[in-house]
């Protein structure tokens, strides 16, 4: 009998082997689809991060030329400013010679106008003068006819 317990138990124990090693390659099984699935998600995340770094890397070279236009375009908008301020400030230079020259020109003919004031009343007083000598020297013909013609009469 002892025989036949250790029988039984030895039977129980191959049992106990037999599930356990079942179980054993049940678990690696399931050790080998999670390491499948590790793979395929590693696999996975590595292309993701290839095409995130792709992406990532043109939009860095899309901000660089970005900026360097932003750069270019604010270098450009300064010197317009700049001409922009050098125009302004030629035209009110202009602007104050015409305004300069006007106010000359206003007096000069203001000059001008008073002196032909002067010269059309001078001129008009000579000819009242020339009308009154002219009168005189009438006056005196006649008169020198008149005693001319009473003479040989």
């Amino acid at each position: 009998m002892e025989n036949h317990g250790y029988e039984e138990a030895m039977k129980m124990e191959s049992t106990i082997v037999v599930k356990l090693m079942k179980e054993i390659d049940y678990k690696n099984q399931k050790l080998l689809e999670m390491e499948h699935k590790y793979d395929e998600t590693t696999t996975t995340v590595r292309k993701l991060v290839v095409g995130l770094t792709l992406a990532i890397n043109r939009k860095d070279r899309s901000l660089l030329e970005m900026e360097q236009k932003l750069d270019e375009s604010s270098i450009t908008v300064r010197w317009l400013e700049n001409e922009k301020e050098k125009l302004h400030e030629e035209h009110h230079k202009q602007l104050e010679k015409l305004k300069f020259m006007n106010s000359r020109l206003n007096h000069d003919m203001e000059c001008l106008k008073k002196e032909f004031g002067q010269l059309a009343k001078e001129l008009k007083d000579n000819k009242v003068h020339n009308e009154l000598e002219r009168q005189g020297f009438v006056d005196e013909i006649e008169k020198c006819h008149d005693s001319v013609v009473t003479v040989t009469a």
